[in-house]
């Protein structure tokens, strides 16, 4: 019995993997306080990582995205690093109240 053979070469490529966090449930806070001067929350990211271990050299940036509430409560809203610390950012608007959410991606 004659038999053919041939040689298959399989790659397996590398990704990007993608990034996590565990972002905090709510925040709370009163009307009229942070309107002259930004809010800096405490710690509203925690577990954050860039992904694999190979993609640690990568740095993460975070995106607000609103989805539900008044688009007109808050001056300007994003998430910062300092120090380790991942933190809201924000600034409200003068006699407003109410909520806003958002899609946070990295």
């Amino acid at each position: 019995v004659d038999f053919f053979s041939a040689l298959l070469t399989l790659r397996v490529l590398s990704v990007n993997d993608r990034p996590f966090f565990t972002l905090a449930p709510s925040l709370t806070v009163n009307e009229d306080i942070y309107t002259a001067a930004p809010y800096r929350s405490s710690a509203i990211l925690s577990g954050v990582s860039t992904g694999a271990a190979n993609e640690g050299s990568q740095s993460l940036a975070f995106s607000l995205v609103l989805v539900d509430g008044a688009s007109d409560l808050l001056v300007s809203a994003a998430i910062e690093e300092s120090g380790g610390v991942w933190r809201l950012v924000f600034q409200t608007v003068s006699q407003k109240s109410g909520h806003v959410t958002y899609t946070v991606t990295a």
